[in-house]
């Protein structure tokens, strides 16, 4: 295939074909002409037919699931900030399923998608299968993917939205405690855990922060109000959500910041861990490796509980303080528009 100066046009077999990605979507059409300038003029008119979303790739009964995950791919999450994770997410679902007709989609096959996953290795050559997180993951990512072509007038519905469920055994909501200050699950952890990792633990069962965030954590956040108080301010950049919010240090926390040299720099609070190649990976293993000493591995305990834990026991004292602390974004107009949450209900949060 030989391309013309004309970008979107080449010559096939001495036949013009139109090859063009316009907002997401593939125009792929082989003409009967050899006239470029009327090659041109088919190819506008193909192009204003997507922006206007009345233009169909292939027929809907045509239509794979490696179509609509192309579409989606290219009209909407390369663009994204967290797209070289996704491409690894969505390349999965399409090695596996691909070149099913996405209107004959099965239960069966997402059934065995499932089982297939979960007797995967792991890609990054850890120990062990995919986990059944991951394959929730990919099944969220591929019904996004529906809804993206469904949107974008591809398909009419979504075909396979009834069959996309969290796969049985995954664990949810783990909570330690049950919600409760300092109990014996993790008192065990933390008394388990290595010497480089117990800071951070620490650091993310009293502040409820996500474990990338902690890692990124910079002295520069901390702001101290008195010799008591003190906010963490995680900036927009390092949320999850792109919503800057601060978070209040308990006393235990603030002594162990004192003891680590608490300063005002731009320099990473946790760099030993930071330094790894795969940061968050290595807080996994670490602890992972303080469950197994324990004896809690079998609980489907992550890092994460930690989070979730806080957040319950905050929510109990302030339930929209505690939202604000956790950087999550009021659903409710009212809050999230009008509501200022003040220091003194963070500090609240903490007993202070």
């Amino acid at each position: 295939m030989e391309s013309t100066k004309i970008p979107g046009l080449q010559v096939k077999n001495d036949k013009i074909v139109i090859d063009k990605m316009v907002e997401g979507v593939r125009i792929y059409k082989t003409l009967d002409t050899t006239d470029i300038v009327l090659a041109q003029k088919i190819m506008a008119r193909l192009v204003n037919s997507v922006l206007e979303r009345q233009y169909l790739p292939k027929r809907r009964s045509m239509l794979t699931v490696r179509d609509i995950i192309s579409s989606y791919w290219d009209g909407h999450m390369k663009y994204k900030k967290y797209a070289y994770n996704a491409h690894f997410i969505l390349s999965a679902v399409s090695e596996r399923i691909g070149g099913i007709k996405i209107h004959s989609v099965t239960k069966a096959d997402i059934l065995k998608y499932i089982r297939e996953r979960l007797a995967d290795k792991k890609r990054n050559g850890s120990a062990g299968c995919i986990s059944p997180r991951t394959v929730q993951m990919e099944l969220q990512y591929l019904s996004m993917a529906v809804n993206f072509a469904v949107d974008n007038r591809l398909l009419d519905t979504n075909p396979i939205k009834r069959f996309i469920y969290v796969p049985r055994g995954l664990p949810k909501k783990i909570v330690l405690d049950d919600g409760r200050e300092n109990g014996p699950e993790w008192a065990a952890i933390y008394g388990a855990a290595s010497d480089d990792l117990r800071p951070i633990i620490l650091t993310l069962y009293e502040t409820g922060m996500r474990p990338n965030e902690c890692l990124r954590m910079r002295w520069s956040w901390l702001t101290r109000k008195d010799e008591r108080r003190c906010l963490i301010t995680v900036p927009s950049h390092a949320d999850k959500a792109g919503y800057e919010h601060d978070v209040p240090v308990s006393a235990p926390l603030l002594e162990l910041f004192r003891g680590m040299g608490m300063k005002n720099s731009e320099a990473l609070v946790f760099p030993s861990l930071r330094r790894r190649c795969k940061p968050r990976r290595s807080i996994h293993d670490a602890f992972t490796e303080a469950l197994n000493r324990c004896g809690l591995a079998q609980k489907g305990i992550t890092p994460y509980a930690l989070r979730r834990t806080r957040i319950t026991i905050w929510d109990a004292i302030d339930s929209n303080a505690s939202r604000y602390a956790a950087g999550h974004v009021p659903a409710e107009i009212h809050t999230r528009h009008y509501v200022r949450i003040p220091p003194e209900r963070l500090f609240r949060l903490v007993g202070m």
